[in-house]
């Protein structure tokens, strides 16, 4: 029991040296920050992202380019299904697949379009 005692007191002064010896002590007390325990560089002339966090920034430039190259891939099968429409020749099965091509390829648009709505108004209450 008594040996218990004594280890517990070494830990706990080890603590208690260890946290003085770890104490932060920044460089110049008018430039930097240490209220966190981190050294953090204050007035360092950058400019202000104007507050728009970057990651918010990049996720919606990635989400809007995807949306908008499916938005052209979709018109781009839509021609395509009217080129197949139109060099159909009366074949029926040729024509039914123009015709479903064409629904799809519309529903893409849609979609794309619809994508780009919710995207710039998500984005724009987020700011």
């Amino acid at each position: 029991m008594k040996n218990k005692k004594i280890i517990l007191l070494l830990i706990m002064g080890s603590f208690f040296i260890a946290g003085n010896v770890l104490a932060v002590t920044c460089p110049e007390a008018g430039t930097w920050d240490s209220t966190s325990g981190v050294c953090i560089p204050t007035g360092t002339g950058l400019p202000d992202p104007g507050g728009i966090d970057p990651v918010e920034t990049v996720i919606y430039n990635v989400m809007d380019w995807m949306l908008r190259i499916v938005g052209v891939i979709a018109i781009i099968a839509f021609v395509i299904s009217g080129m197949q429409y139109m060099l159909a020749a009366g074949d029926q099965n040729m024509i039914e697949t123009a015709k479903r091509n064409m629904k799809w390829s519309i529903v893409g648009v849609i979609v794309a379009l619809i994508g780009i709505v919710i995207l710039k108004t998500v984005y724009t209450l987020l700011d």
